[in-house]
């Protein structure tokens, strides 16, 4: 167990279809989760921070997620935007100590 550490999983979506999830942000779900579960059993606290592609499929799969990055409706929401809403909320309240991004390479 490692007392006191607090990591925030921050999945970025990719290929925005008109179904979604697409197929792309499935996989990256599928990340997400082995990483949740795989942290949690070190006795590691996790917040998950979604963009909302892939946090469709991560509740899907029971994960809890702590935030999902909406869209906009004013201008697209790209990796940047993601980035700065994710990280108001790693630098909030919960302390966090270690970022882990999840992304398409």
């Amino acid at each position: 167990m490692v007392k006191g550490l607090k990591i925030a999983i921050v999945a970025f979506s990719y290929a925005l279809r008109e179904e979604e999830p697409n197929p792309c942000n499935v996989r990256l779900a599928e990340i997400v989760e082995r990483a949740y579960y795989e942290l949690l059993s070190e006795g590691i606290m996790v917040y998950v921070i979604a963009q909302w592609e892939v946090a469709l499929q991560l509740e899907k799969y029971g994960i809890p997620v702590d935030h999902i990055v909406q869209p906009r409706t004013d201008s697209y929401l790209d990796s940047q935007a993601v980035w700065e809403e994710a990280r108001e909320y790693v630098l909030g309240p919960e302390c966090i100590n270690k970022v882990v991004p999840v992304c398409h390479r």
